[in-house]
């Protein structure tokens, strides 16, 4: 908004929400909690100087340098929108198309009956009736994400549904320190979830998982934590993604190419969050894709303007890596909250959890006192 003058800003999106993701796992069981989740996308046309931006509905399907027809080449974006596709010139792209896990988690980037507040309000309905008539609840996964929806059905329907978390990891959370792994794991054990770790799993479906070996494990209801994929299929060039198909960028956060100068066409794409992948540090976390992508905004105005391009993370953090920060929610009164090894449990974690709910949603909403708010969380972090 600041530099609405500079630039005409294009946000395309498959759904006309923001549905904030890291609270979403509670609708499971309390779907009437969706309106404090997600808001509309703010809509402008771009029409008017006090409007530099408009909102377009519609999923990426790919970028090129060509031209059409006789024009000279420039680049050039394709979307599809209701099955139609379209075209859209731009001067520089960023791309921040997250990653998907299974639905409804996420809606899945081909299902287009999630794309209206409406309908994706109707798709937790269906989600959490289904869980309540599930009586064994089988999540495969331990991490986060696993953990926090395991968590959520133990608080909601306590000593009611038989909830069992399969991983082959031995330990819970092993992306984060220890003791927040331990603290989760006696939290879980306490409220009678039963944890099956350091088990590999051959295969699954809607209703079962077989072990390594042989042992079948059966339920009313599977739920796959794990295994997110990242959105880069507009990416064409197999030599700008890694193995696992994150869009690979530089410490500017430009997308790679073959230009040891780093100008040409990727020069004017960028990448952050879960689909890229950066050369420093590459944690998928909420807080990181919130950091890369003030600094791939403001390396889109450097450009134009021809400033110096920041880096990642030195220039905005002012250390070669960025604060681990994260909350992991353990029902609705408990949780950890950790920043880099420090760790702090309980009733605190709940509140700090809500407060960043709110707020997210919130300045989403365009409230200017939320933005404020958060953007002095962010700095007293990175101070930190």
């Amino acid at each position: 908004r600041k530099h609405g003058h500079l630039f005409n800003i294009v946000l395309i999106d498959q759904k006309e929400y923001f549905e904030y993701t890291p609270g979403v796992l509670r609708l499971f069981c309390d779907p009437s909690l969706f309106p404090t989740m997600a808001k509309a996308l703010p809509v402008g046309d771009g029409s008017s100087s006090m409007s530099s931006h408009r909102v377009v509905r519609g999923r990426v399907t790919g970028i090129t340098e060509k031209g059409v027809k006789d024009d000279p080449p420039r680049k050039i974006l394709t979307y599809d929108q209701d099955g139609v596709a379209k075209l859209l010139k731009y001067d520089y792209l960023i791309l921040a198309t997250g990653s998907t896990y299974a639905d409804p988690i996420h809606p899945l980037p081909s299902n287009n009956d999630q794309t209206t507040l409406e309908d994706r309000e109707k798709s937790w309905m269906l989600a959490s009736n289904k869980l309540r008539s599930a009586n064994r609840i089988l999540i495969l996964g331990g991490g986060a994400v696993g953990i926090e929806l395991a968590a959520e059905i133990a608080d909601y329907y306590p000593g009611s549904k038989q909830v069992t978390i399969v991983d082959a990891s031995p330990k819970l959370a092993s992306l984060f320190p220890p003791a927040t792994g331990e603290y989760a794991h006696r939290w879980l054990t306490s409220n009678g979830v039963d944890l099956r770790l350091g088990q590999g799993v051959k295969s699954w479906n809607d209703k079962s998982c077989s072990f390594e070996d042989g042992t079948v494990l059966y339920a009313d209801i599977v739920y796959v934590c794990f295994g997110g994929r990242p959105n880069s299929t507009m990416v064409s060039n197999s030599s700008q993604l890694d193995r696992r198909k994150n869009i690979l960028v530089r410490d500017t956060l430009q997308i790679q190419s073959s230009s040891t100068t780093g100008e040409g066409p990727a020069s004017c794409t960028f990448a952050c969050g879960d689909v890229a992948a950066p050369p420093t540090e590459g944690n998928k976390q909420a807080f990181h894709a919130e950091i890369q992508g003030i600094l791939a905004a403001r390396n889109v105005i450097r450009k134009e303007t021809g400033e110096r391009l920041l880096q990642y993370p030195y220039d905005i953090a002012g250390a070669e890596q960025i604060p681990l920060v994260y909350v992991l929610s353990l029902g609705r009164y408990d949780g950890v909250l950790g920043f880099n090894n420090i760790c702090l449990t309980g009733p605190i974690a709940a509140l700090f959890k809500w407060i960043l709910e709110y707020t997210k949603v919130l300045h989403m909403s365009g409230r200017l006192f939320y933005r404020l708010f958060l953007e002095g969380g962010g700095a007293a972090v990175l101070f930190l």
